[in-house]
């Protein structure tokens, strides 16, 4: 999996990168739904790790029994 996981981080950089710089020649408007959309996945991606740790942080905390 940690491979895997490689492999998608450095696709998801290229993806960016390319959009970034679609944005700055070409201009915003024709890829403000798509960064939208990218950016709400990202933050759902980013809460459910979050509540995972926090579940996890839980389970693993001596001091509340």
């Amino acid at each position: 999996m940690k491979d895997a996981r490689k492999q998608l981080d450095a696709a998801y950089r290229n993806v960016a990168k390319l959009v970034d710089a679609l944005i700055f020649v070409r201009g915003s408007e024709d890829y403000d739904a798509f960064v939208n959309e990218l950016n709400q996945r990202i933050e759902k991606y980013n809460n459910r790790l979050s509540q995972c740790d926090g579940r996890n942080k839980k389970d693993n905390d001596p001091e509340e029994e």
